[in-house]
Order: structure tokens, then sequence, then C-alpha cells
């Protein structure tokens, strides 16, 4: 076959394909999405060219939004932001609603189908002068669809229940109800300012938190989960748009003032708390976000979180150390020291007595300082150790990492419930803990020491024979 042959049916060959793609593949779904929009109610309309957004019923205005500069807006009955969300599924219901079954194309009696009063009327501005009106009737008898039609054209339909269900909503459903404003993963500071010296302040430093006073890591969990609330929740109702008086909600004198910093001086978002709503279904509290002007409620395990102690919030492990990087440790125990070292890689005991010691044990040991939790508090305060013992200990430990001292605790007299109370060298705070979490410190020389093998004990006999 001559080139320029070939060349023509490789020409050929790729057109047909092309074709095939265009009429075929691509031209199949053009054809589909086209039938799909005339089986609309609104088959020419898309969601870019709405300016504005009317529900009407009982012939009184719901809620009216429209876009202002650019960005949806609730407008009507008061101004405010929308669920950005909630509204684009709204409106998309309506321009996408499709006919399921055409009822009659001529004029007759509304009053069958409920279009005479209709349950919700949508007006719909799109483009510069463009209008449509929906109006949203009855159920059907059989329940499977919602009579409707548009007030401009004598046609009645049929369409899902769903154009129902948004064609009834009204501000509550489509208003932003979030509690707060605020980006979560730039806030670096909190502040839960509780009255009367109350105040708890948590810093971010990496990705751990601290509490400021008293001093003290903190559970990351539990600080992340009051951002994660605050950011996620919804308020449960609106008490009052632009209230005149503050105080019959007690939010004058706020019981917790929430102000969540993304650097030391730029403030994000305050959150002031009130009272207790009694007169709500289910526990609530007034609130109130200082960005805007109206009252609403939020739920009880949100301000719960707010009212913890500095001690729920601490993390209740005594030391963050990995324990593989310990290399020396030091207890004080039933009137004895013992010194157990890393030496390499083989743990032995340096004091009372030099002597190899049992892999086991140690590894409790170790295991047990990077993993140790107190259980309650007993103080935050600077007070003297003889108050619990302190002063002449039960046990003392110390430990070393890489060589070099690094922290250590002191356990005191015995409280109630089997529990004894402890500090570290590093802070001055005092707990509580369970004196069953101690057993792996209660030690001596021979719970240490390596077993003797067969071999040594039958040397020994021989000696003791000659």
């Amino acid at each position: 076959m001559k080139p320029r042959t070939t060349l023509i049916l490789f020409v050929a060959l790729i057109g047909i394909g092309l074709f095939y793609y265009l009429w075929g593949v691509k031209g199949e779904a053009q054809r589909e999405a086209r039938q799909e929009r005339q089986n609309r109610i609104l088959p020419m309309l898309e969601t870019g060219e709405v300016n504005r957004v009317e529900l009407v019923q009982g012939g009184d205005t719901s809620v009216v939004y429209e876009r202002v500069d650019g960005t949806w807006q609730i407008t009507a009955p008061v101004q405010t932001q929308p669920d950005t969300s909630n509204l684009t599924s709204n409106l998309e219901t309506f321009l996408e609603a499709e006919k399921k079954r055409t009822i009659t194309t001529e004029l007759t009696d509304l009053q069958p189908y409920g279009l005479d009063k209709p349950q919700a009327r949508i007006g719909i501005a799109y483009r510069d002068t463009g209008k449509a009106t929906l109006l949203v009737g009855d159920e059907t008898p059989t329940a499977s669809g919602i009579f409707v039609k548009l007030e401009e054209k004598p046609a009645i339909y049929t369409a899902g229940n769903n154009i129902q269900t948004e064609g009834t909503k009204g501000l509550f459903d489509l208003r932003d109800r979030s509690i707060v404003h605020f980006d979560r993963n730039r806030i670096s500071r909190i502040v839960l300012d509780r009255g009367e010296g109350r105040s708890l302040e948590f810093t971010k430093f990496g990705n751990d938190w601290r509490l400021e006073d008293p001093n003290v890591r903190v559970q990351n969990s539990a600080v992340n989960r009051i951002l994660r609330d605050l950011s996620n929740n919804k308020f449960q109702d609106v008490v009052q748009e632009t209230p005149e008086n503050l105080t019959e909600y007690g939010i004058d004198e706020p019981s917790i003032t929430v102000s969540l910093f993304s650097d030391d001086t730029t403030r994000d978002a305050v959150l002031k708390l009130g009272e207790s709503a009694e007169d709500s279904d289910s526990p609530e509290y007034y609130a109130r976000d200082l960005a805007r002007p109206m009252i609403f409620t939020i739920r009880n395990d949100l301000v719960t979180q707010l009212q913890k102690s500095p001690f729920e919030f601490q993390n209740k492990q005594l030391f963050d150390v990995n324990r593989n990087q310990i290399t020396d440790v030091e207890i004080s125990w039933n009137d004895t020291t013992y010194t157990v070292s890393k030496v390499d890689t083989v743990w032995k005991m340096t004091a009372p007595v030099e002597q190899p010691v049992r892999e086991s044990p140690v590894q409790s040991i170790t295991r047990d300082l990077s993993s140790i939790r107190v259980d309650e508090l007993a103080s935050y305060e600077r007070t003297s150790p003889a108050l619990y013992g302190l002063d002449e200990p039960w046990l003392r430990v110390i430990m070393k990492v890489s060589g070099s001292e690094y922290d250590g605790f002191t356990v005191g007299d015995t409280t109630d419930l089997s529990m004894r109370y402890i500090t570290t060298d590093s802070s001055p705070y005092v707990y509580k803990i369970e004196e069953n979490k101690l057993e792996d410190f209660q030690i001596s020389a021979g719970s240490l020491a390596q077993e003797k093998t067969i071999a040594e004990d039958t040397s020994e006999v021989s000696l003791e024979i000659e």
C-alpha cells in the first residue's frame, strides 16, 4: 500500500473516532442534560442568574434573600447572614424541580389542587428584569408528590415533595446559626473569663496547649473540643433580634466570656454567656456573639465544657518523657536508695551494691515513669511539704534522660481511699495518686537481681565440696 493511501486511511480513522466521541459519547451526555433541563419547571434558569428569592407562606413573607455586592444576604424579615449551604440547597430545589406528571395545560379551577391558597409562593427574580413565581399546592391523593404551577402559566404539574419542604422554610431555617465566626486553624490563645479571678488562659505552642495559671500541660483534646464545639454547633433559638435590655438575660454581667485570639492582640471572636434559660424545654443558656446584636440560646453541654476546672483540663500524666531515653533511675524506698543505670544497652544496679539486674522490673519502672497519671488535685498553691508528709517521703524517685537529671517525684502521706500525696520536682503542685500505681517502685536488691543460672549454682556446689 502506498504511503499516501495509508495516510488518508489513518486520517479517516481519526475522523471517524472523533465523530463517534463528539456525536456519540459527548453528544449523548449533552442530549441527556438538555432533556433533563427541558423537563424542569424552570428549564432555562441557572443559579448564577438569580438575584432575589422571596418565600411567601399564608400570604405573609417568610424570608427574602438576595445578592448584595455579589454575596447572598437575608434581607427580610431581618438583615442577617444566611447559612450558605442551606440557602443554596433551597434555591437549587426550586430551579431543578422536575415535572413528574402534567395534570393539565389549560387554565382551570385551582382550588382542587390547593393552588388557590398555596402553601408557599416562591418569587424568583433573575437576570435584569426576569421574574417567575412558583406556587406550591396540596399533596397529591397518593402522597407521591405536590401540585405546583407557575403563576404566569396555566399548566399544573406534580413535583417532588422536597419542593414543599423547601418552600415552607423560614428565617430560622435559612439563617446563619453559627455561635461565633472564627478560623479554628488560626486560634492560638483562648481566654475563659469566669469572673472573681477564675479566668483560664490557654496558649498554643506548636500543636500542644498549655494553661497559663496554673502553669500545666493540658489535654489537647479537651481544649480542641471547645474550638470544635464553638465552630460546629449551632445556636438553638433566637430570643431577641435587637435587645434593649441585656440584664434580664444575664449578658450584662456574663457568667463566662470566651475570647479567641489568632495572635497576642488580635481578638477574632467573643462570646458572652448569661443565665440559664429556665423556660426552655432542654437545658440551655442565653448567649451573645459580640459581632452580632441578637441574643440566642446554646445547649448546656457546650457550657459544661467551658465550666470545667483547671484540673479537668490538665494532662494528668506526670512526665512528658520517652521511656527509651531514660538512662538512670534512683529510687529511695524503705530506708534504702537504689540506683539503676543503662550501660550501653544493658541495665545494671550501681547502688547500694553493683550487680546485674533483670530487664523486666526495670522496664516496668521506665514504662511507669513515662505513663504514670495522677488521680486528683490536692493543691495548686505553694504550701508547706510537711502538710502532705512530703518532707519525710514515703517514696522518692529521680530519673535522668540521656545521662542528665530530668525530673522526679516525691510521695508523702496517705489520704482516704488508699491514695497518697505526690508532687514532682519541676512543679510545686500537689496531687493525689492511687497507691497501687506505685507498686513497681517498691523494690529491693533481691527483686531486681538476676536469677543465678544452673551452671553458676553447680560451680558453687563444686567449690564447697573441694
